[in-house]
């Protein structure tokens, strides 16, 4: 899991197990993210197990990311993290 800002964006890369053990350091990396203020980038290639906990971290930064104007993009989503999402009734595409 990292945070990598450049000039125009801010990529934050999922780690495997998007779980509550690490709600509280991807949380920091999203905060830091948004006070970027620059358009968000949020790659899910390496998620294998996100539970609720974690989609909601999701979905909040969706939310905030609405609420500051600020575009958010996520990119390559592994079939696990499509399904994780579906079963929650959860649209990405909002994103």
């Amino acid at each position: 899991m990292k945070l990598k800002t450049l000039k125009t964006k801010t990529t934050v890369e999922l780690p495997d197990l998007v779980t509550a053990d690490i709600v509280t350091e991807l949380s920091g990396l999203f905060k830091e993210a948004l006070d970027n203020a620059k358009p968000i980038t949020l790659s899910a290639k390496a998620v294998q197990h996100i539970d609720t906990l974690g989609c909601q971290l999701i979905v909040s930064l969706m939310v905030s990311c609405k609420d500051k104007n600020i575009a958010l993009d996520i990119k390559n989503p592994t079939e696990t993290f499509e399904n994780t999402i579906q079963t929650l009734g959860l649209d990405m595409e909002a994103a």
